[in-house]
């Protein structure tokens, strides 16, 4: 049996919107991940889990995912094209704690 290598994250705090279900509401990206992230929100009662949810913030453009998971304040986003995500998860990474998973993002 093969062992997984251990999914690398980076913490950050970055200001972002998030739109799901036609509606905007303002969060923060707490947590980076090889294909999403984790938000901070006070408003999450209204996104489900499988939910489409763009994620835009000031430095970098939108990316689109879905929601994998929530528990109150915090909502997990998946990426779907990790092709159209890359450019934003670069910019991303800049602002983590860690650099960017090796082979990934450069």
């Amino acid at each position: 049996m093969k062992l997984e290598e251990p999914v690398k994250v980076g913490r950050c705090r970055i200001r972002v919107r998030i739109r799901a279900r036609g509606r905007d509401v303002t969060g923060y990206v707490v947590r980076l991940f090889e294909d999403g992230m984790e938000l901070l929100t006070d408003q999450v009662e209204g996104i489900w889990t499988g939910d489409q949810v763009e994620v835009t913030g000031d430095r970098f453009g939108p990316m689109v995912g879905t929601a994998r998971w929530r528990i109150p304040r915090r909502l997990g986003v998946k990426f779907r094209d990790m092709k159209e995500s890359e450019a934003g998860l670069r910019d991303l990474w800049r602002f983590s704690d860690r650099s960017p998973p090796a082979g990934k993002v450069e």
